[in-house]
């Protein structure tokens, strides 16, 4: 589900590019709904991981849960930055498309 809203976006912005249209909006924030799904999924893993852990093991899996969201909200901008000029004449599609492979493993 997230990579479809990856996809929709990365298509919104090779069509439109910077051009700033109703339609490309459009496409931006329907790719964005579909993808809330997805953050909302992920985000519920430290509910799981207290309902599905051992009492000896919970502390070090919440931590683990924790530490990931850490390292994604530090690495997520540095990709971005980094993929933002990677496609000549479109800001951030190749970020997107990161973001498609990433989810596709989800």
């Amino acid at each position: 589900v997230g990579v479809t809203g990856s996809l929709v976006q990365m298509a919104s912005t090779l069509a439109f590019g910077e051009h700033k249209s109703a339609a490309g909006l459009a496409m931006i924030l329907a790719g964005a709904s579909v993808q809330g799904f997805t953050y909302a999924s992920s985000n519920n893993l430290r509910f799981a991981v207290a309902r599905f852990s051992t009492a000896e093991f919970l502390p070090t899996a919440t931590a683990l849960v924790v530490a990931g969201g850490v390292v994604s909200s530090l690495l997520g901008p540095l990709l971005s930055v980094a993929t933002r000029y990677m496609i000549p004449n479109v800001d951030y599609t190749s970020c997107r498309s990161h973001c498609s492979t990433f989810c596709s493993g989800c």
